[in-house]
């Protein structure tokens, strides 16, 4: 049965936002009593620890407390996982923590509300669920549900394979794993409803959201998911498990250790990737054996309802130097070694041709970034629409039948004072205001302007969202917000987005709802030539590479 969208009356809004922060408690099962703070109309309980990561390398423990005379302070965050600098505040090894937003009076209030668990970004090796991007006041508040962020392992401590059989490679996303299973136990006590869980995320968080989405690990743990830039199929799939190993064993080299349990003996602040790249890893079951796109294909979906999708220029390679990135003034010269570099001499001359500078006013910065953002986010992304709208013969609501509600969005805005592209380095040619770079909508789902510069740790980048931004983002909290809750988006705001879902047959492009302002509104077959290419050079599963798992990693 469909949920419809839990929403607090108007007096009690205005009661809660004109009253001044107070303590609230809630008594659950796990922790006893937690402290948090209402504020806005909103609950807030922060550091809620939800696992043990102890000893390292194996599958996070549920941690409960065994003193509950005491009340648990929920009111600050707690530590972030261990990473390489990335702004995200104190870190520990002992970080499995979990953050929850509801709508104020959710103690008092019998109808259970949905539950939106957010995964952050950031490449498997950096961010944290305390983000200040992701502070989730506004969303709770104006979609009436409870919204969660978590921590888990990060790098080599949340990613390490241990044996031939991949075990360790997917521990980080076992960690979520607990988290929702958390959540299974505890979430009444805070009003939240356990059968209906939506998991969502952005980047590596999307491909957490994605490869859940077909886990066995995940039945009966979500109903819903989003994945927001981060399918798990092609360039960013899970990497083999020889590839694991052979990290596991640069990782040996580089500190001087023969085995896992002298590797145990090495500080925390130690354990970085041994090469640019590190990841995620099919593991030995825990999570999942087998690559994604097999399930996809066979339309294997732990979930009743999906939504996927991505942003216009979807990918982080602007921020990376000369000669990666050619530059807003790049040449046609500096657009081809690019190309050469990201994507391999074999391939260049192809994609040149695909992709000719004429094609975006002459830019070599935006031809080369289309370029990335179709071969690693939305091409992938819509391949796994059509295996999973070829599936269901056709797409229906997810009650009938056995099918899967199926729903595809692209993102195409370009915010002129928050977008990276345009407030970090100045990357987005004159006139391209349908511009919108990697994780950049997630100011709109949030309704947060204040993020950590990627290029620039110690600095704290502020922006503001215009009047038309505001509407926009009240709409995608609607749209977002009524599918955790329902498993169809639907927006009852001013904007009023009428958003159909992914109708594709076999060997076609189905229905995608396109974010822009003025107007927003559903396309066929979007990037169909492009995507051909793409399919063409590398295959249906496009995994054919060589390009940056993560052009640079963001936190979020």
């Amino acid at each position: 049965m469909c949920r419809c969208i839990l929403s607090l009356s108007l007096a009690l809004i205005a009661t809660s936002l004109d009253a001044a922060p107070s303590t609230v408690t809630v008594v659950t099962p796990s922790l006893g009593t937690v402290k948090g703070v209402s504020d806005n109309g909103v609950d807030v309980f922060k550091g809620m620890k939800y696992g043990v990561p102890f000893p390292r390398w194996e599958k996070a423990t549920p941690y409960t407390r065994t003193d509950n005379n005491s009340i648990v302070d929920a009111t600050n965050y707690g530590a972030s996982c261990w990473q390489t600098d990335s702004g995200q505040g104190a870190m520990d090894e002992d970080c499995l923590f979990l953050n929850i937003w509801r709508p104020a009076g959710g103690s008092t209030d019998t109808t259970l509300k949905a539950i939106m668990f957010y995964v952050h970004g950031g490449g498997f090796v950096t961010g944290s669920g305390a983000d200040m991007l992701f502070e989730s006041t506004d969303l709770a508040r104006q979609t009436g549900n409870i919204v969660v962020t978590v921590n888990y392992r990060l790098g080599p401590l949340g990613f390490l394979v241990t044996d031939e059989s991949g075990a360790g490679g997917m521990n980080g996303l076992s960690d979520m794993v607990l988290a929702l299973e958390w959540l299974q136990k505890n979430a009444e006590a805070f009003g939240g409803d356990p059968s209906n869980v939506m998991i969502f995320g952005e980047s590596a968080g999307g491909c957490a959201s994605c490869v859940l989405s077909v886990s066995k690990a995940a039945v009966g743990l979500i109903k819903s998911a989003i994945i927001e830039s981060g399918p798990c199929v092609g360039g960013w799939q899970p990497e083999p498990r020889e590839q694991g190993l052979a990290l596991t064993a640069l990782l040996f080299k580089k500190l001087n250790v023969s085995t896992i349990d002298e590797l145990r003996g090495v500080p925390a602040e130690a354990f970085t990737w041994p090469t640019s790249t590190g990841g995620y890893f099919l593991d030995d079951g825990a999570v999942m054996p087998v690559q994604p796109s097999e399930l996809f294909a066979r339309g294997d979906l732990v979930v009743e309802s999906i939504m996927m999708g991505g942003n216009s220029y979807d990918t982080t390679i602007e921020l990376m130097p000369a000669p990666v990135f050619p530059g807003v003034n790049g040449t046609s010269e500096d657009y081809r070694r690019s190309l050469e570099i990201v994507f391999g001499f074999g391939n260049a001359a192809k994609i040149q041709a695909q992709y000719p500078m004429s094609r975006f006013n002459g830019s070599a910065s935006a031809a080369l970034v289309q370029a990335n953002s179709d071969a690693i986010v939305t091409c992938p992304t819509l391949n796994i629409a059509n295996w999973l709208a070829s599936s269901n013969s056709n797409v229906g609501d997810a009650s009938s039948g056995g099918r899967r509600a199926i729903y595809s969005y692209r993102y195409a805005h370009l915010q002129q004072g928050c977008d990276p592209a345009r407030a970090v380095v100045p990357a987005v040619p004159d006139g391209m205001d349908d511009w919108a770079s990697h994780g950049s909508e997630l100011f709109l789902v949030f309704n947060s302007t204040a993020y950590v510069n990627p290029l620039n740790v110690t600095e704290i980048v502020r922006c503001a969202l215009d009047e038309e931004e505001k509407a926009l983002s009240a709409s995608i909290m609607a749209l977002w917000g009524s599918f955790a809750a329902s498993g169809v988006p639907f927006d009852k705001t001013p904007a009023s987005v009428n958003w159909p879902a992914y109708d594709a047959v076999p060997g076609a492009y189905g229905q995608t709802l396109l974010f822009a302002i003025p107007d927003s509104g559903a396309v066929a077959s979007l990037k169909a030539e492009d995507c051909k290419f793409w399919r063409d050079l590398h295959g249906e599963s496009q995994s054919g590479g060589p390009w940056p798992r993560q052009s640079h990693r963001v936190s979020y």
